[in-house]
């Protein structure tokens, strides 16, 4: 599991996490699976793709054995152009392309799955942040 705050906090158990689920899923039907996640809370594409050598590095003695990898970004590139997470709609298209491209070379034998944000309920973040709104589904869009 590779992406943001929504990757790093899908292993919990309270509220339970899309992660979680994916974990017992795997080993209810296989008898084993073994997650690994590397969710960093705050990541942008930008970022991610700084610290792809990294992950694939760390994973390379297993890059036969991995069997399904998940990528969820774009959350916090859709911040306001004045918040440092923000990344410019062709940076994210571009950052995106480079780290499937790299994920494919780096695990040949794994499937891919891309995931996309959840939607902003806007009216739940500002309730939650104090009314900062800066994710919302325009930015998501490019707008």
């Amino acid at each position: 599991l590779f992406g943001d705050s929504i990757t790093q906090y899908s292993m919990k158990a309270e509220p339970l996490g899309w992660g979680t689920l994916l974990a017992e899923s795997y080993t209810s039907v296989y008898r084993s699976a073994d997650i690994v996640n590397r969710g960093f809370s705050g990541y942008n594409t930008r970022w991610a793709l700084l610290i792809l050598p990294k992950l694939e590095e760390e994973l390379r003695g297993l890059s036969e054995r991995v069997g399904i990898i998940t990528l969820l970004l774009g959350s916090n590139d859709a911040a306001t152009s004045t918040h440092r997470q923000h990344v410019p709609i062709d940076e994210f298209r571009s950052n995106l392309l480079a780290l499937v491209s790299g994920l494919r070379a780096a695990f040949p034998n794994a499937t891919l799955v891309l995931i996309t944000p959840p939607p902003v309920n806007k009216v739940a973040w500002d309730a939650e942040r104090g009314g900062c709104g800066d994710r919302t589904p325009d930015r998501a869009r490019g707008d």
